[in-house]
């Protein structure tokens, strides 16, 4: 009975560990790059980082990106510092960054030492930001959007009045 209950768990947890280094896809039923933590569909949809009253305030690990509400601009931080505020951004608005819930969804590990709402944990994936044709395709896209546009071959942030090309 003992070693039943020890292959039970050794079989649980070898399911567990297989879960948690999943690969996702959102929008479509199978991954089609090996290489990604995260894959999304055709449809012309984005990405939305809802606004962050002030990036300089959180608490950030490199790679960590955002929407600043303070500068109405997309903002990554590299590890030593946040990068500079593209001007001409819409301010103002529901500022988020006061939710108390220090970890969010962890993709591809059970656990993470950042904070975030998503946090993809991998040392041989990435994400891949939703493709579009053409950003200006997305009928009333909301402030932060953030997908990768096709036609120009550059990722684009929706600011709140315009396309941002990066």
């Amino acid at each position: 009975m003992k070693n039943k209950i020890i292959i039970l768990i050794s079989l649980f947890s070898i399911g567990l560990f297989t879960i948690a280094k999943a690969q996702i896809a959102i929008g479509k039923t199978i991954i089609t790059n090996s290489s990604v933590l995260l894959e999304f569909g055709s449809d012309p949809k984005g990405i939305r980082l809802n606004p962050v009253e002030d990036v300089t305030l959180m608490t950030a690990s490199a790679g960590t990106i955002a929407f600043d509400e303070i500068t109405g601009s997309f903002r990554y931080y590299n590890g030593t510092g946040w990068s500079v505020a593209d001007a001409g951004g819409v301010t103002g608005g529901n500022p988020t960054n006061t939710d108390t819930n220090t970890k969010g969804v962890i993709i591809g590990a059970s656990a993470s030492s950042v904070q975030g709402a998503v946090i993809l944990e991998a040392s041989n994936k990435a994400l891949v930001l939703p493709k579009v044709s053409n950003a200006l395709v997305i009928a009333s896209p909301p402030k932060g959007l953030i997908v990768y546009d096709m036609a120009l071959k550059a990722v684009q942030v929706y600011n709140g009045t315009s396309w941002v090309a990066y």
